[in-house]
């Protein structure tokens, strides 16, 4: 074989580049007098080949097919030995016909002589898709419908797990109908809910408690009433106490098992009733602010305003709890009163604000609850009467030290969200009632 690829490759020249006119060249002198010339094609020719051959390989295969054709005793009047010819070959080399004995080495799944390879050059590429077609993803993925809570079996210790919030959660709705005797919903129950003073077509507020604290709570006391006077809303309130009551640590994790049940009651409420979710205002005390954030999130941000009054502060609350942030709802608003201290200090909403410094307030002295009240009750008065108007800040570092001096002014609070507006403000208080000045 390698005989036969040497003298194809040393006696290409023998045959014409392909054109659409050949013009031959002369007649080597070592070409057999029993080959016409110019050579025509030979029989065994593949059709898929061009004739002249183009490229170099298929022109030594068309030379070794024409000297097939050669008997040994025609003779071909070969050159002189090329100086690098390996001394181990002979010269003229073998055509089939003079093939020696087989060697001892050659193995014996090969056939002896060697044949010729059907070699398809240029070789066929693929019919490659360029680029290529990517599969139809359904993205994002659907996520499969999973029951929740999970259905127990019979003989579990249901009873001795302290908190189950579709078990121990409660909600209670208030109107101006009925502003001191609350309605209870229960999620799931259609029937009950058209029978409640709840109408869809007004404002819903959503107050979530504090730790150690219940629906009858001081949060509660005083942003009901204010809720009430200031507008025709529905006002629900959760209460989450069986879960607020275990600590910190273990309350955090109650609380984000609260959290995903109230998204959940609050979606059935929405999807029942036919309100719409940008007009629901959740509004969260302490650890129950990071809750209405978490709420928020699992409503997948349609909330329409969200307030957190003094967010608590603690590795146990914002390692369980997801951060509150500005995409839980389309409006977020931050009240920090206890910054620092019991309180998350650093800004998380679209607008912050620190009343004071942002802890310490004035009448409370170093008394961290009566600060954290605070901010329910200058959120109350905002409600009411309106007025607290914080001035704008380059960074929260100036609203900590009372060193604000922007040109913007917003108000605190309120009933009504300021979508669209963002920063971080300060303001002053008074130490008594009337707080705000104005």
């Amino acid at each position: 074989m390698l005989a036969l690829l040497v003298l194809g490759l040393a006696v290409t020249t023998a045959l014409p580049q392909h054109s659409e006119k050949v013009d031959w060249p002369n007649r080597p002198s070592w070409w057999p007098e029993k080959l016409d010339w110019p050579p025509t094609c030979p029989t065994e020719w593949p059709d898929r080949l061009p004739w002249p051959p183009v490229e170099p390989q298929d022109q030594a295969v068309a030379l070794v097919l024409l000297l097939n054709q050669v008997r040994p005793s025609d003779g071909i009047n070969w050159p002189d030995q090329p100086a690098w010819w390996p001394g181990s070959l002979p010269w003229p080399p073998a055509i089939p016909e003079q093939w020696p004995d087989q060697p001892a080495w050659w193995p014996d799944s090969q056939p002896w002589p060697p044949t010729l390879p059907d070699i398809n050059w240029p070789p066929t590429l693929p019919d490659i898709n360029w680029p290529p077609t990517l599969p139809d993803i359904n993205w994002p993925p659907t996520l499969p419908d999973i029951q929740w809570p999970p259905q127990l079996p019979d003989w579990f210790p249901i009873d001795q797990i302290p908190y189950i919030p579709s078990r121990d959660n409660q909600y209670h709705l208030f109107t101006r109908a009925n502003p001191s005797v609350s309605q209870p919903l229960v999620l799931g129950a259609n029937q009950l809910l058209a029978s409640t003073n709840y109408r869809p077509d007004r404002k819903t507020v959503i107050l979530v408690h504090d730790l150690q604290s219940s629906a009858v709570g001081l949060s509660n006391a005083v942003l009901l009433p204010a809720f009430l006077a200031a507008g025709d809303v529905n006002v629900l309130l959760v209460d989450w106490s069986t879960g607020a009551d275990s600590g910190t640590l273990l309350s955090t994790f109650f609380s984000a098992l609260s959290g995903n049940h109230v998204a959940r009651f609050l979606n059935w409420l929405s999807e029942s009733s036919g309100a719409d979710l940008a007009d629901y205002h959740l509004v969260g005390v302490g650890l129950g602010a990071w809750n209405v954030g978490f709420i928020g999130r699992r409503l997948r941000s349609r909330v329409g305003y969200i307030t957190a009054l003094d967010p608590s502060k603690g590795p146990s609350v914002t390692s369980i709890l997801p951060a509150l942030n500005p995409t839980v709802a389309l409006y977020t608003e931050v009240i920090h009163s206890t910054a620092g201290t019991t309180g998350y200090e650093p800004p998380i909403g679209d607008v912050d604000f620190y009343p004071n410094g942002g802890a310490a307030m004035p009448g409370c002295g170093n008394n961290s609850e009566c600060s954290r009240n605070r901010a329910v009750y200058y959120f109350a008065e905002s409600v009411h009467s309106g007025g607290f108007t914080g001035v704008e800040c380059e960074s929260h570092r100036d609203a900590l030290s009372s060193s604000c001096n922007g040109e913007g002014r917003l108000k605190m609070g309120g009933l009504n969200a300021k979508t669209g507006s963002r920063g971080v403000y300060h303001l002053e208080t008074n130490a008594l009632p009337p707080f705000s000045r104005g």
